[in-house]
């Protein structure tokens, strides 16, 4: 059974963040383009191992970090 839609995946790509961070794309449900009203919420947010410090340096996470390889 189908529970995500990816009908937004590439205007989504299309964001800088999206295509430094793929691992962060948002997760739509399946019933979302059906929608009559929809409301999308976004956040940034991610698990970090305790003792990771990558993510202090403003300037180098968000100049493209590979999550997966940090940590």
């Amino acid at each position: 059974m189908e529970y995500q839609s990816n009908e937004y995946d590439d205007k989504l790509r299309c964001i800088s963040h999206y295509g430094l961070y793929p691992e962060m794309m948002p997760w739509i449900g399946k019933d979302y383009p059906e929608s009559r009203m929809k409301l999308l919420l976004l956040g940034e947010s991610h698990y970090l191992e305790e003792n990771s410090t990558y993510h202090h340096d403003r300037e180098s996470w968000y100049a493209g970090i590979d999550v997966l390889m940090a940590i």
